[in-house]
């Protein structure tokens, strides 16, 4: 064997798991049913179509985040800048509720930074008075009373019934504090104490117990209104909750504001007694004129919180309401003449609607109650408006009509409210409200202009409508269409 020549051995095959890596697709696709390898490429290149459009939308999601968060950064910078600058002005309650009101404030209202900087305004500003309080807490939705964890310090701020110095407290219509008047009481009792030191002993006496600042207020508010007063702390009550002595239900807020000094305008305390009584006043007026009255709950009022509302809302019907709007004239006009309006003028909104579609607004503090103009509205404006109205928010007008309201028109001796639907600067229909406000008719122009008797209105398609947004059906006819 050793005499063999050596030659090359034969390499013995493969093993199949010792073959390359390297599949050959094609080949294998080629093995299969055409038919499979088919649906195989169509699954993958659904699969890479589908990731695509994966990645897009991701990157169209970022983008879409990006742009939120600085617009939101944006309205908290500008939210967080008006809450200084209506203090810094001193503007009103209803400044503040129109600032809740407005997309900046709306927008802001659920971003951390805004609600951070919220506590913290609220914290170095303990002097907002209890309306301005009331309209952030119902502005967020407190008062149902579901409140999540990340909201509780702002409730807790905000709330009504927050505790303060460990006693039981309400809303707040001012909570400064003078701090030139601690450091003189300070000073007093530093120099009792060493005047003790250096003395002879003498018998030690009792020392007399502070005196509630809410008596001092009731001292004060019987000075200016001439009726006696009571607080309600000693009950459990709001801290600064005090009402009549002879009429113990009418509750209103007051609170320690400076020095009294009368000379100069200053009666040492704020509140919102003369706006109960001109709420008192309304709503007898209503009852006697058969009026439904409501108040602008949404900004600041809590009924048997002792707060007050920033409007009253009073619903006169659609037509015959104009001896109940002068005589509303002379109520205020007389509660104008009475002491306790002039010691202190109550500050509030009236509103005169008709199924909450306010025609006239009178703001005591900036203007006078005009009975005539209110009149005037009520007379040429009113009627056309809902008619109006109710053609846009039912959607009744033709393709492409703009209505506009007109006036009055008379037909067959029956009054209408009249609004025409205008194309560019063609009418093309007419829109007939009955004083009653449950009746509409529609024609179009040609009808319109021949319109002889009354029964030429009841004609064409009848529907029931219903406009949602004030809850209010009425009838429709339709003329359109008929030749």
């Amino acid at each position: 064997m050793g005499q063999e020549e050596a030659g090359p051995r034969p390499q013995p095959a493969p093993r199949q798991e010792e073959q390359g890596t390297d599949w050959d697709f094609e080949r294998l696709f080629a093995e299969g049913e055409a038919q499979q390898a088919e649906a195989l490429r169509r699954r993958i290149q659904a699969n890479r179509e589908k990731n695509r459009e994966r990645y897009r939308a991701q990157e169209r999601q970022q983008r879409a985040r990006a742009q939120a968060n600085e617009e939101n950064w944006a309205a908290v910078m500008a939210a967080l800048h008006a809450l200084d600058l209506l203090r810094e002005s001193g503007a009103p309650v209803l400044e503040w509720k129109r600032f809740c009101d407005s997309p900046v404030f709306q927008r802001a209202k659920g971003e951390p930074d805004f609600v951070f900087g919220l506590e913290d305004f609220l914290e170095q500003h303990p002097g907002l008075s209890p309306e301005i309080r009331l309209t952030f807490f119902l502005a967020y939705g407190f008062e149902s009373g579901q409140v999540s964890a990340f909201y509780q310090r702002l409730h807790r701020l905000l709330s009504p019934r927050r505790r303060v110095d460990g006693k039981p407290g309400g809303p707040s219509l001012n909570r400064k504090r003078n701090l030139s008047t601690i450091a003189i009481q300070l000073a007093v009792v530093c120099a009792a104490l060493l005047a003790v030191w250096w003395v002879r002993p003498r018998a030690e006496t009792e020392p007399e117990p502070e005196r509630p600042w809410q008596e001092q207020i009731c001292v004060w508010l019987e000075e200016d209104f001439g009726r006696p007063f009571r607080y309600f702390w000693e009950e459990g009550s709001h801290s600064n909750a005090f009402a009549p002595e002879d009429e113990p239900e009418l509750l209103f807020l007051a609170d320690p504001d400076g020095e009294r000094d009368l000379e100069k305008g200053k009666p040492g305390y704020e509140t919102n007694y003369t706006e109960h009584l001109m709420m008192q006043a309304i709503e007898r007026f209503a009852q006697e004129w058969g009026y439904d009255i409501s108040y602008d709950s949404a900004h600041g009022y809590v009924p048997g919180y002792g707060s007050s509302p920033g409007a009253f809302q009073l619903d006169l019907p659609l037509t015959g309401a104009e001896e109940g709007i002068a005589a509303l004239g002379e109520l205020i006009e007389q509660l104008k003449a009475e002491g306790w309006y002039q010691t202190l003028l109550p500050e509030f909104e009236l509103m005169l609607r008709f199924k909450g579609l306010t025609f006239y607004s009178y703001l005591s503090f900036r203007e006078e109650f005009d009975p005539e103009y209110a009149v005037s509205l009520y007379h040429t404006n009113l009627g056309p408006d809902v008619c109006r109205y109710l053609v846009n928010e039912c959607g009744l007008a033709g393709e492409g009509c703009t209505v506009i309201p007109r006036g009055t028109v008379d037909a067959g001796g029956e009054h209408f409210f009249w609004a025409s639907g205008m194309r560019d600067t063609e009418e093309i229909e007419h829109y007939l409200l009955a004083d009653s406000g449950v009746l509409l008719f529609c024609l179009p122009s040609q009808r319109f202009q021949e319109l002889a008797v009354l029964e030429d209105l009841y004609q064409g398609k009848l529907t029931v409508e219903t406009a949602e947004e004030i809850q209010f059906t009425f009838t429709f006819w339709d003329q359109r269409g008929i030749s």
